[in-house]
């Protein structure tokens, strides 16, 4: 087994045969290896081209705060180009137009920023780094197993077993999706329901989120892959192909999706369904099935009350809780 450790956010990555990660520990594994400051933007841009799953040449684009690094080329194997260059406008004049781009840092948590590099750049592959903090303990242990591993896209997701406690339903091992398409049903029905099935890394626009009929006044949506465009026609290609894929991105709200949504607001976020989240499609198409419809709100659940009781699902069962129970219990498993 290898590990890959970063004194500064004391997150801890292992690899045997697959990647896991094992949380913020204080103290790393003697045989990790360990971010250094000197390298640690470069560990960061590793790590997104690892998660990226390319393979060429691409531009890569680090955001820290203030502080922004370019580069072009192949930044897990050092042959790359540092690029002069700490804006969008600048970085992909020095490449050639076609490149894949590859964003990670806090930028990826900023929907409208990410939405305004789309439209400048409409038709690129952009990928969006999903794992921000947690990035250069990742990148630093890709780094050192490249003999091993090449770029792929991994979600990082690993289901969530732990028992709660309350009044419960088992799902049937032997039914495929079976907890995915309870809860679409609770959902189609009007329940708003925590999706509790696996755990994350970093933004998780599925898991973690108490997914509902409506968006309420937060305006986030969960969308089929194949409504998107019917939906929102002019929004440019690397939003509905690549980015939404990834993180959520705002778009301007449409007639055809104010009228199927009720939602009035100017500007919504919307996540496309993909492989690259495992059992999100599964979902997506379950709902479909059962309500007709090719969307799902979701909310954060530090906007729910606390005192309220809600489905919460896990992989293998599913609960009625209250979330301030939750809270005490459950979330910090």
């Amino acid at each position: 087994m290898k590990h890959g450790y970063d004194k500064a956010t004391k997150c801890l990555f292992s690899w045997d045969r697959d990647f896991r990660y094992e949380g913020k520990i204080d103290n790393a594994p003697s045989d990790a290896f360990v971010v250094t400051e000197e390298h640690r933007s470069w560990f960061q841009l590793a790590g997104c081209h690892f998660l990226s799953g390319h393979r060429r040449n691409c531009v890569f684009y680090l955001e820290n705060g203030n502080d922004s690094v370019s580069t072009y080329g192949n930044v897990i194997h050092a042959d790359c180009k540092w690029l002069n260059c700490y804006s969008w406008e600048k970085v992909t004049t020095h490449v050639h137009p076609t490149a894949p781009i590859c964003v990670c840092g806090p930028v990826a948590k900023d929907s409208a920023e990410i939405a305004k590099l789309c439209h400048k750049y409409p038709s690129h592959a952009i990928y969006v780094c999903p794992v921000v903090d947690e990035l250069a303990a990742f990148g630093v242990l890709v780094t050192n197993i490249l003999d091993k591993e090449k770029p792929r896209r991994t979600s990082l997701c690993v289901p969530l077993m732990h028992e709660l406690h309350g009044e419960h339903i088992d799902f049937d091992p032997k039914l495929e999706g079976d907890g995915y398409g309870r809860m679409a049903d609770l959902v189609r029905h009007g329940l708003p329901v925590l999706n509790d099935m696996m755990s994350f890394v970093g933004i998780s626009p599925f898991y973690g989120k108490v997914l509902s009929k409506k968006a309420d006044n937060h305006h986030t949506y969960l969308i089929r892959s194949h409504a998107v465009d019917r939906f929102f026609p002019q929004e440019p290609l690397s939003i509905k192909l690549y980015a939404a894929t990834s993180v959520p991105v705002q778009v301007t709200n449409t007639k055809s999706f104010q009228d199927a949504s009720g939602c009035k607001a100017d500007k919504v976020n919307i996540v496309v369904s993909s492989d690259h989240i495992p059992g999100f499609p599964v979902f997506m198409n379950f709902y479909k099935i059962m309500s007709g419809d090719d969307f799902v709100g979701t909310v954060d659940l530090k906007h729910m009350n606390v005192h309220k009781k809600l489905p919460v699902f896990r992989y293998n069962r599913g609960y009625k809780m209250n979330l301030k129970d939750y809270e005490r219990f459950g979330h910090a498993q």
